[in-house]
């Protein structure tokens, strides 16, 4: 495996704000041989990608080769581009910005309970999400992260509770995405974190309405307790 001494300071200063970007429909691909610098893929469909392929030094600024697929809203196919460090980010957030765009539609085969679930992520999301853009990009603090976890052990104790031979599949899935998201939290921006949290309320619909309110009566608590900094635009009304 490479080593960070195997390249010129000036490409790792380059490349370092791109070695941990918080979205939970992205994961970083490592490469084992130097195929890349670096390189992320959607999860759900990892022929999307980003890659920053290689560099020449020869040339002054450095340059760098990416590569992303889909090139466009209009396109899926791949673009190939050779920049230097300071316009590549623009790349990069105009690709992340496609594939947001992504996660925000509905497809012609997602079925009725897609859309719901949709729907429901978006509610809960736009409700428990800060409004500042800035703000969704910092980090909790480790008290918050610490009651955070505590909101999900109640989540997970309280799906427990409820838990029959009818449910089980989906209060099973449920604890799963709990379980997952208190393993990530400490590495993940607040907007990313709070993305996970909203698609696991959303799950808890298909429990029953009364129990999603009670779970969501409990994260309003945490709020004021100082969990979630951001102002809840409203605290009943789960539809």
């Amino acid at each position: 495996m490479s080593h960070r001494k195997d390249y010129p300071i000036d490409v790792l200063k380059a490349i370092e704000p791109f070695l941990k970007r918080d979205e939970t429909f992205i994961k970083r691909v490592v490469s084992q041989h130097s195929q890349y610098l670096i390189r992320y893929h959607d999860i759900e469909k990892p022929a999307f990608y980003f890659e920053i392929s290689s560099y020449d030094t020869s040339q002054n600024p450095i340059h760098f080769v990416i590569k992303y697929c889909p090139s466009s809203t209009k396109s899926l196919t791949e673009s190939r581009l050779s920049l230097t460090a300071e316009h590549f980010n623009g790349q990069f957030e105009g690709w992340l910005k496609l594939l947001r765009e992504y996660e925000n539609l509905l497809g012609p085969h997602d079925t009725e309970e897609e859309i719901a679930q949709k729907q429901a992520e978006k509610e809960f999301f736009d409700i428990i999400a800060p409004i500042d853009e800035n703000d969704r990009q910092s980090y909790f603090t480790f008290e918050q992260q610490v009651l955070l976890d505590q909101y999900l052990d109640y989540i997970i104790k309280e799906l427990e509770s409820v838990k029959t031979e009818s449910n089980r599949e989906i209060i099973e899935n449920i604890q799963i995405d709990v379980r997952k998201l208190q393993e990530m939290q400490t590495e993940l921006n607040k907007g990313t974190v709070l993305k996970m949290l909203a698609a696991a309320l959303a799950k808890t619909k298909k429990v029953s309405i009364k129990f999603a309110q009670k779970i969501f009566s409990k994260l309003i608590e945490e709020t004021i307790n100082g969990l979630i900094n951001c102002a809840v635009k409203q605290i009943g009304g789960i539809s």
